[in-house]
């Protein structure tokens, strides 16, 4: 039943999502891919691992710009956000050292004992760990959104995690798009606490405070992402699992119809020049 949630809030966010298109042809997209197994074999017996070896499977499936079609810091800036490395200068780079990651911590015990690190056909043992990221993108004119999702399983862990990271960037300006250019965000976690509770809208997707922790059932913290839909009618503020809400509850979605929240808090010039002079009051 926990994986059904998590597959449905999934679905539901790529059918918001889209696929990748564009409306202009003086902005290309591709996909890139790799996958690589690795495997760590011990000196000495680790708990838990079989036959002293910990196996590792690093994928991902990302849409990437053409060439040229961003700036250099937006690239920079996107190959961070992709992949969480600072070190990397280019997209080879950063992809080369996530295949190669063996996502434990260079003091870590385990790798201080390791006798052998292989690349292997696939993952045939356990314990074992995992990441995956895939990702989308969406233009809307001048906005275009990159949306990156990352599946992992750290071994010996008692399940995996799943997080979900939106970037938006305006063309027209150069950078990227944040919520505090829409409206004034020391109002916010109190304004997401009423949508939850009044919007019908949220409640026919399940989202609601229910499942909140007790300490963000009057107001929540900063959302760790959020999207416009397609119409630019709506914000949807995005919460990880376990950042409001237990595991077993998924992320959470709060939708914020924009004609709504300008009810709540002031829209800025920025936000009345990107959702129209008519989505507010």
């Amino acid at each position: 039943m926990k994986k059904l949630k998590l597959i449905a809030a999934i679905l539901c966010l790529a059918l918001v999502l889209g696929a990748c298109k564009q409306k202009n042809v003086d902005f290309g997209v591709h996909a890139v891919n790799g996958k690589r197994c690795l495997e760590l074999i011990t000196f000495e017996p680790v708990y838990g691992m079989e036959e002293n070896r910990l196996q590792v499977e690093n994928e991902y499936s990302i849409v990437w710009p053409d060439e040229g079609c961003l700036t250099p810091e937006l690239e920079q800036a996107l190959i961070r956000f992709t992949f969480g490395d600072t070190a990397a200068k280019t997209l080879e780079e950063a992809t080369e050292l996530f295949l190669k990651h063996t996502w434990f911590e260079e003091d870590d015990d385990i790798l201080e004992g390791v006798k052998c690190l292989k690349t292997i056909d696939s993952i045939t043992l356990e314990p074992y760990n995992y990441a995956h990221i895939t990702s989308t993108c969406d233009r809307d004119d001048n906005l275009v959104t990159f949306s990156v999702y990352t599946e992992g399983c750290m071994a010996f862990a008692a399940h995996g995690y799943y997080v979900i990271d939106i970037m938006t960037i305006d063309l027209n300006t150069k950078r990227i798009v944040h919520l505090e250019d829409f409206i004034d965000t020391t109002e916010l976690g109190e304004v997401l606490i009423r949508a939850l509770e009044d919007l019908v809208v949220n409640k026919e997707d399940g989202n609601t405070t229910e499942c909140l922790f007790e300490e963000y059932k009057e107001r929540l913290p900063m959302p760790d992402c959020f999207f416009i839909d397609s119409t630019r009618s709506v914000i949807t503020a995005v919460y990880n699992q376990y950042s409001v809400q237990p595991y077993a509850c998924g992320p959470l979605f709060v939708k914020m119809p924009i004609f709504w929240l300008s009810k709540h808090i002031p829209l800025t010039p920025y936000a009345k020049e990107i959702f129209g002079p008519d989505a507010s009051l």
